[in-house]
């Protein structure tokens, strides 16, 4: 069983060998990181729940942004330099080899998120300055679910982003038209979409199952924080595992073609 999905967890392990090996990487992750705890310093007086809607707003748009930033290139290079030539020579699938690349990616964009996220509820707590007599009568402010949620919640939404990237990767046929187009395409998918579906009035349930960034939202404002009931929820999941299997079918699809 190890042996067969080895070739895949030895991309996977690229990927992330890739981001830590390069200046542009280690930017990438002080900037991450570094947004992220500056939002949690300023908010964390306001608690748990007040720092979680805080930083989603923040993380719905930079997500996307790290998740460019990391993938655009992945199989591209691997294309262009030959690497998936090599690969496929060595009786990899094109199956195997999407997805240890998506799940490179992903965990290097989860452990920045994760990582940022986790620092940003001790920093809560370091930083609240209410009283513990008001923390106990405000569960609200208190209770350190929200962070949990929007940990879990925007890790996931780092592997939707980065399914997506990743197929756009695979059908780019330079560095520089992979990068305008995944900053288009995630712009669109992730503002674009929004903005099309209010204009045109439609219901909240279509919006998540097309949007991810909606999806996204509603079900941070739903699960996480609680500021909403009764949101999509079930709708939203599976807008997500929508696009994250049929961006992996195209990109497997793309590489079928190349053999």
């Amino acid at each position: 069983m190890i042996r067969r999905f080895s070739p895949m967890l030895a991309i996977a392990g690229r990927e992330l060998q890739s981001v830590v090996a390069t200046p542009a990487g280690w930017a990438v992750i002080g900037g991450t990181l570094a947004a992220v705890l500056l939002t949690a310093v300023l908010s964390a007086p306001g608690g748990y729940q007040a720092t979680s809607v805080d930083l989603y707003v923040m993380l719905e748009l930079l997500i996307p942004m790290v998740g460019v930033a990391i993938g655009y290139r992945g199989l591209l290079q691997d294309r262009l330099s030959g690497e998936w030539s090599i690969h496929r020579a060595m009786g990899v699938r094109p199956s195997r080899y999407v997805i240890g690349a998506l799940t490179g990616q992903a965990t290097v964009l989860g452990l920045l998120v994760g990582t940022g996220t986790a620092g940003a509820a001790v920093l809560v707590w370091i930083g609240r300055t209410r009283p513990l007599s008001f923390l106990a009568s405000n569960p609200a402010v208190a209770d350190p679910a929200p962070m949990l949620w929007l940990i879990g919640l925007s890790v996931a939404y780092g592997v939707v982003i980065a399914a997506v990237v990743g197929l756009l990767s695979v059908y780019a046929r330079g560095r520089r038209s992979a990068v305008l187009g995944s900053v288009v395409v995630v712009g669109a998918l992730i503002v674009g979409l929004d903005a099309v579906t209010i204009a045109t009035s439609t219901p909240l349930s279509v919006m998540v199952l097309v949007s991810p960034g909606a999806a996204y939202r509603t079900l941070v404002l739903t699960l996480g924080v609680g500021l909403t009931t009764g949101g999509p929820v079930l709708l939203a999941l599976l807008g997500w595992i929508g696009w994250v299997l049929i961006a992996v079918a195209l990109s497997v699809r793309r590489l079928q073609a190349m053999v």
